[in-house]
């Protein structure tokens, strides 16, 4: 829980903004409340802001509650936390486009039996039977495969 926690502000950190002329902490390019522009936070500021809301300058150095205090204080300036459900569909979404490119393009670099080669790769390599049940990772190796009968 704490290793997630820390993990959570860290990438909150680095999706954070500061308005110059307010001072206040948002995630947009515009500040809501001055209607200024913002500027990516800086470790000066992260360390202040640290301070400011735990007395400490680290988070390795807080409690499991000034942990979730910070992560709640960033939620109120509107950080959103990526739920694994849709970190899941996005990951899913970026095999789905690399199955179609490889589609796309393997007849360029296999021929016109590259449904039989690539299959005949999947089974042997990864022991899976087609393309739409390979992981991403996979999916890179049937692209380098295919790269290289090119060459």
């Amino acid at each position: 829980m704490r290793k997630k926690l820390i993990a959570v502000i860290h990438i909150a950190k680095n999706q954070a903004r500061i308005c110059d002329m307010c001072k206040n902490i948002v995630f947009e390019d515009t500040c809501h409340i001055c209607k200024s522009k913002t500027r990516p936070m800086s470790e000066i500021d992260y360390r202040r802001f640290l301070i400011q809301i735990t007395g400490h300058s680290s988070s390795k150095l807080m409690s499991d509650e000034q942990l979730k205090r910070v992560v709640s204080v960033f939620e109120s300036k509107g950080f959103k936390r990526i739920k694994k459900s849709s970190l899941h569909k996005s990951m899913n979404s970026s095999r789905m486009a690399m199955i179609e490119n490889i589609r796309k393009d393997a007849e360029i670099y296999l021929g016109r039996n590259w449904k039989k080669r690539i299959n005949g790769f999947c089974r042997k390599t990864f022991n899976v039977s087609a393309l739409e049940f390979c992981s991403f990772k996979q999916l890179r190796s049937i692209w380098g495969f295919m790269r290289r009968q090119a060459e």
